[in-house]
């Protein structure tokens, strides 16, 4: 029977094996060998009388946590249980001590050695005493606060790890029958599994007691210090070595970054400040999600894993990802009713290459859990020193998201006629960027997000809990669909980004030309002042009749709709004339500046073909013989006799008004025609939005960047006055200055750089000025603050619009006190403007996509460059047929209230050493600094191959030195951000429309010190530091210039590297000095500074104090008196000492003077209670 029985159980095995793939074959079989040498390498109870207790793995990272932060309680972990009936604390504090007894890590302190290394000390007893707080005479709202309070002073008390206990409980009387119980402990004596473990042993424990029974629980054959030790053994074999070889492979060259949009400055250096999120899932989700993993083989975890994967790859764009989860690492059986840390953290390589379909992409993410749980053992804090990632305090090392599923309802929790209810404790604290913590909770799904509130608003996260619970929605419904059209936006999200914040419909006169707009302004005041240049000036009817009298001119000469003509000439009356005429004309104008390459000009010539160009006699060189011209300065004699009225023309609203030339990413320009729907839409939007009419318009642009088209037609189709400078004091802060006082210049329009100088000379002086616009580069929050220092009295906007949309397509008014990122607003009228990912869907708020714009302003497209066009300008999704989007290359993101934040180019992002860095976030930090007025920052080759971060400043007045800007950078940036080199200049190049000039800023003259050639020691300090880093890198030279995790240093070296230094300079050095100075000289400074502060203090005198009273123990005399308290009757701390006396001896006189000597010496003297 017996034998029948197991053949047919070997049968059902045979049939299961058989119906497995090969895959999950090769994985039984390995975990099986694995099994079987487990058994062979079982853990044994150690001989207690073993001095030298090593530290886990995990224990050792927590410890060394706990030494860069020693007041963080980022590992606090506290619990808190309601107990309902009557309650005997007689028999619930013997149950505790009891279990505190049985468990030695509940007794466990640790303590680190003058050499660096640390060990566990188990206390042979640990008194353990409930700190009861009666809560009974409170009303049930000061119940409920005391019971917030006592939870978060429990959560917010620090824990000392040599001193201990690391374990204490609280309980909260609140009635007679009604108790809250608190347990605080510290996470590297227990992990979640040991509070099960706890609770479980307190209900057999306290059932006992109050039954006047003993503990029916046995002796423990193992403790969590042998499991340790074990631990360290087991590393030195060949189950280590294969586990090792799977994880490197599987993550290599991954990306050691998670770059989540962030709400706040990343800090350098995090202090895992956090808070919860909690959200419900919808019913009947997990039911739908176990058929999706009844059908794929895969379980619920590895589908909620791989969907909040795909949340961050669409909050990313990255498609390489890391995510950590835990794991209870408790396989063996010895280990499952043990108090301990085991936890383990393992890392799912997330693939999402390819945009495969989700069924696809969740066998990717199964195949790759079973593989890691085949490959658990590998402790995590091995792993990263192995891998030695590059370190910031800032993140985490190889993830920075954390995924938490807890798959059953836990145990009932009870107590002998205890109903017992488990609160929820919110630490305060998160260890990550961002944890998802799911659970089963009675057949359904719930959850929290845990996020730290340095880098997260709450808001955010709200959203973001939504979006996964849009997620998994569709992928229930679509598993067959590419994840790139699986949708994260709820339906009231969508609607608000695509319709309601582009809800910009307004009216404008669409079937005029835009030379038809400024007629009306002829005709409605024909005698006011057009155009000033210099001391001429011209009427508007005087800008009418001549511009007309040119433009029959050109009619003679067969221009018409869609000709294109050229203007060439230098800023003059007649420039603005010639725009004019050749609109009147009906041909479309090719603005080209004289002061441009010769190279640039020759392009536009033979890309444009004008069939004329209106020029100056002295520029007719840069001309093309074979193109004919008419000279502006000379040749008005051959259009006095044409006629003054305006000539017909058959133009019309959809013809070409001009083609600008804008830079490619070929190297050679590319032409943008614009038509007069979308100029003359561009001029009514901006005399829709602007309120304060035009007076004074000071024109800085050239004709050939688009910004003047603003300038030009938004000025003359409302009647004002344009001035024009000459072309020697355009970017000339100081005449541009007197000009805006003499001209009484009402409005100004110009790139951030040069208003930037302008504005220090206007300062305090200017009365007439009413607005100014900043357009063509990111507007930073110096120069909001300083405008409004300088001038409160004027508007001040920020424009942002490319050639390719007419001019401008968005803006935003700017404030006193705005935000570090300054907002380029919202889409102007009769524009849409999407951010969209890489698959077109609109992205979520707060997450960076590329800026596409709609609308009427929308550019023809790229003359002569059909295919160019076709790629840039594509159709609108969500646009009537035949409407367009300009894919412009900008990164954006939305703000909450819908006004876009430009982020840089999408080219504009660089990747240095793994990695990904926004430059203008590293501008923006600068700018902060107090003396820095402008800043830059590249990137620029050192050496062939190797790149470094560049900033070039221009500082105010005050004068600052490298050091100072550089420590100011790394209290805010990570060490990655920080430029390696910082060159001051006295101002930035300018282009001629005034924007920066990249391409000329200098090469660092000292790009040697940054090539890491060695370079010696030059103090004794760096001496000494040189040769510590050498003995314990193992490395045979070292130079100052060096950096320690650059040479191999890892967080275990980093406690022998502060433990040598403490003995050899005879300072007392936090262990996160080195993180934050981990360049010799920079650490070799910060000793020199702490010995500094320390040589002062040692100057106070020593004062005697009184001897009426108790006195304090000095530190190394608490210390040793902590491990006696541990090792009671020990004699390790003895001194003994023998002297050989030869000779007659006089012990009289030798007790005498013994008893002289303790006489004299107190300390002699003394004992401690």
């Amino acid at each position: 029977m017996k034998s029948e029985n197991m053949s047919g159980f070997d049968a059902k095995i045979s049939d299961r094996l058989a119906r497995l793939s090969e895959e999950k074959r090769a994985l039984l079989f390995d975990r099986l060998k694995q099994t079987e040498a487990g058994q062979r390498n079982k853990i044994h109870k150690r001989d207690r009388t073993e001095k030298v207790i090593p530290l886990s793995f995990a224990q050792e990272r927590l410890w060394f946590l706990s030494q860069l932060s020693p007041d963080s309680v980022s590992y606090n972990e506290a619990g808190a249980i309601e107990l309902i009936g009557e309650l005997n604390i007689a028999a619930l504090e013997r149950g505790l001590y009891e279990i505190v007894q049985r468990h030695d890590v509940l007794r466990t302190t640790f303590v680190a050695y003058a050499d660096g290394h640390v060990q566990q000390m188990i206390a042979a007893e640990s008194p353990i005493r409930i700190k009861t707080i009666n809560l009974e005479a409170l009303s049930s709202q000061q119940q409920s606060d005391q019971i917030a309070q006592c939870l978060s002073d429990e959560v917010r008390r620090p824990f000392s790890l040599s001193a201990g206990p690391l374990i204490r409980f609280t309980l909260l009387q609140l009635g007679a029958e009604k108790h809250i119980l608190l347990v605080g402990l510290h996470h590297i004596i227990a992990d979640e599994w040991s509070i099960r473990i706890l609770i479980k042993e307190l209900s057999v424990i306290y059932d006992a007691f109050c039954s006047g029974r003993p503990s029916l629980l046995g002796e423990l054959s193992i403790q969590y210090a042998d499991y340790a030790c074990w631990q360290r053994e087991w590393l030195e074999g060949a189950a280590f070595n294969k586990q090792l070889v799977y994880w490197k492979q599987q993550l290599e060259g991954c990306s050691p970054l998670l770059e989540l949009p962030v709400d706040l400055p990343r800090p350098a250096a995090l202090k895992h400040l956090g808070a919860r999120y909690a959200f419900k899932m919808p019913s009947g989700l997990l039911v739908a999600l176990r058929r999706i993993g009844k059908i794929q083989g895969a379980t619920v975890f590895m589908t909620l894993a791989a969907t909040f994967a795909i949340l961050l790859n669409r909050y990313t764009q990255q498609h390489d990802i890391c995510i950590g989860y835990p794991i209870a690492n408790r396989s063996r059986s010895e280990l499952q009713g043990l108090i301990g840390f085991f936890a383990n953290t393992l890392v799912l390589r997330a693939d999402l290459s390819g945009n495969p379909i989700f069924s696809e992409f969740l066998g990717r993410v199964r195949k790759t859990c079973l593989e890691a749980q085949a490959h658990q053992d590998l402790p995590f804090e091995k792993l990263v020193e192995e891998l030695a990632p590059v370190r910031d305090m800032s993140r985490h090392p190889l993830f920075q998201v954390m995924f938490v599923f807890q798959n059953a309802d836990l145990e009932k929790l009870e107590l002998s006629g205890i109903e017992l209810n488990e609160i929820a404790v919110d630490t305060g604290n998160s260890k990550f960027d961002l944890t998802l913590s799911l659970k089963e909770e009675k057949g359904e799904l719930q959850g929290y997000f845990e996020y730290s509130t340095e880098l997260f608003y709450e808001r955010t996260i709200a959203r973001w809990a939504g979006h996964y619970r849009q997620l998994l929605q569709a992928i229930v419904v679509a598993m067959d669909k590419p994840l790139s059209e699986l949708v994260i936006l709820p339906e009231e999200e969508k609607r608000q980004i695509l319709y309601h914040w582009n809800d910009t419909s307004a009216e404008y006169p669409q079937d005029q030309c835009i030379h038809q707009l400024i007629e009306e302004q002829v005709k409605r005041k024909p005698s006011a002042v057009a155009v000033v240049y210099e001391d001429q000036q011209i009427t508007y009817e005087q800008l009418n009749t001549s511009a007309n009298q040119l433009a029959h001119y050109l009619h003679d000469q067969g221009i018409r709709a869609e000709a294109r003509v050229g203007i060439c000439v230098e800023r003059s009356l007649e420039m603005i004339i010639g725009i004019l005429a050749i609109l009147k004309a009906g041909g479309a104008y090719v603005p080209m500046d004289p002061r441009y390459p010769k190279e640039h000009i020759a392009h536009v010539m033979e890309d444009a073909v004008p069939q004329l160009v209106l020029t100056q006699e002295k520029l007719q060189g840069l001309i093309p013989v074979q193109i004919k011209r008419f000279l502006l300065d000379t040749q008005w004699d051959l259009i006095f006799a044409q006629q003054p009225d305006a000539p017909d023309s058959t133009v019309s609203p959809e013809n070409l008004a001009y083609v600008i030339y804008t830079s490619g990413s070929t190297g050679r320009p590319k032409g943008v025609g614009v038509t007069h729907r979308n100029v003359v839409h561009s001029t009514s939007a901006r005399l829709h939005y602007y309120q304060v009419p035009v007076d004074g318009f000071l024109l800085l642009s050239s004709i050939a960047f688009d910004s003047s088209v603003a300038g030009i037609f938004g000025t003359l189709c409302q009647g004002g006055r344009l001035v024009l400078t000459a072309e020697d004091s355009v970017l000339d802060p100081s005449v541009l200055a007197n000009t805006i006082a003499s001209r009484k210049i009402s409005h100004l329009l110009t790139v951030p750089s040069l208003y930037e100088v302008i504005l220090q000379e206007i300062a305090g002086k200017e009365e007439c000025l009413k607005s100014v616009i900043v357009a063509g580069e990111s507007c930073k929050k110096s120069l909001i603050d300083r405008h409004h220092a300088y001038l409160p009295q004027v508007q001040l906007f920020n424009e942002y619009g490319p050639t390719e949309a007419t001019v401008w397509s968005s803006v935003y008014q700017c404030w006193v006190n705005e935000d570090a990122m300054i907002p380029i607003g919202r889409p102007i009228s009769n524009t849409c403007i999407y951010l969209l990912d890489v698959h077109l869907n609109p992205v979520p708020v707060g997450i960076a996509g590329e800026l596409y714009i709609g609308g009427v302003g929308l550019a023809r497209g790229y003359l002569n460059q059909p295919d160019l066009t076709a790629v840039r300008f594509i159709p609108d999704p969500w646009g009537e047929i035949g409407e367009r989007l300009y894919r412009t290359g900008d990164l954006a993101r939305y703000r909450i209230d819908g006004n876009i934040e430009y982020i840089g180019r999408t080219d504009h992002q660089v990747k240095l050493h793994g990695f990904r860095i926004e430059l203008g976030q590293i501008e923006a930090a600068l700018m902060q600094y107090e003396t820095v007025r402008e800043a830059v920052v590249m990137v620029r080759e050192s050496a062939p191959g190797e790149e470094r971060l560049v900033a070039y400043l221009v500082e105010n007045a005050q004068v600052s030195d490298r050091d100072s800007i550089r420590a100011y950078l790394k209290g805010i940036l990570p060490d990655y951000m920080v430029p390696s080199a910082l060159v001051f200049l006295p101002y930035l190049p300018l282009t001629p429309n005034g924007k920066i000039d990249r391409t000329a800023l200098p090469a660092p003259d000292y790009f040697v010190q940054l090539a890491h050639h060695y370079v010696a020691p030059r103090t004794p300090t760096e001496e000494k530091v040189t040769a510590i880093w050498a003995e314990v890198l193992r490395l045979e030279q070292i130079g100052i210039y060096d950096h320690f995790f650059e040479l191999g240093g890892h967080s275990l070296l980093i406690a022998q590297v502060i433990a040598r230094v403490r003995q050899a300079f005879a300072i007392d050095l936090p262990l996160r000095m080195l993180f934050e100075k981990p360049v010799v000289a920079d650490f070799a400074l910060a000793i020199d500074n702490l010995r500094g502060q320390e040589s002062e203090l040692q100057l106070l005198p020593l004062a005697v104090v009184p001897r009426d009273q108790a006195l304090l123990l000095s530190y190394s005399q608490e210390r040793l008196w902590f491990l006696d308290q541990f090792e009671g009757g020990s004699a390790s701390y003895n001194l003994p000492g023998a002297v050989r006396l030869t000779g007659e001896l006089d012990r009289s006189v030798l007790r005498r003077s013994l008893n002289e000597i303790i006489r004299r010496h107190e300390v002699l003297r003394t004992n401690f209670v």
